[in-house]
């Protein structure tokens, strides 16, 4: 009769969680290498309807690094870019008001 060796239950279950692991670092990779080519097809689009240049979206970029490394280190924070794009937000415009009808009938001119 041939023996069968049994792999410990433990080993089992370490190597399961390592395969998980693994899973999971190249989904994050995948998913880190898909925005960043949608980002850099974004970038190109908005370059080519004249939106904005290379040269101010790479000024714009490292001026964020520079704004979030602030925060970081004066506030304990980093600011999320909401938060950034609404202190930069102008203040919404109301709407024009809209001229009311008079109560009093108009009298018609001659």
């Amino acid at each position: 009769m041939e023996e069968i060796q049994e792999t410990p239950i433990s080993a089992d279950l370490e190597e399961e969680a390592l395969n998980e692991e693994q899973d999971e670092e190249e989904d994050v990779e995948d998913l880190a290498t898909d925005n960043q080519a949608r980002v850099d097809a974004l970038v190109e689009l908005l370059v080519k309807k004249g939106i904005f240049t290379e040269e101010e979206f790479e000024k714009a970029y490292d001026e964020q690094f520079e704004d979030d490394e602030g925060d970081s280190e004066e506030e304990g924070y980093t600011q999320t870019t909401q938060d950034q794009e609404q202190q930069q937000a102008p203040p919404p415009q109301q709407p024009a008001a809209q001229p009311q009808p008079s109560a009093q009938p108009q009298q018609p001119t001659q």
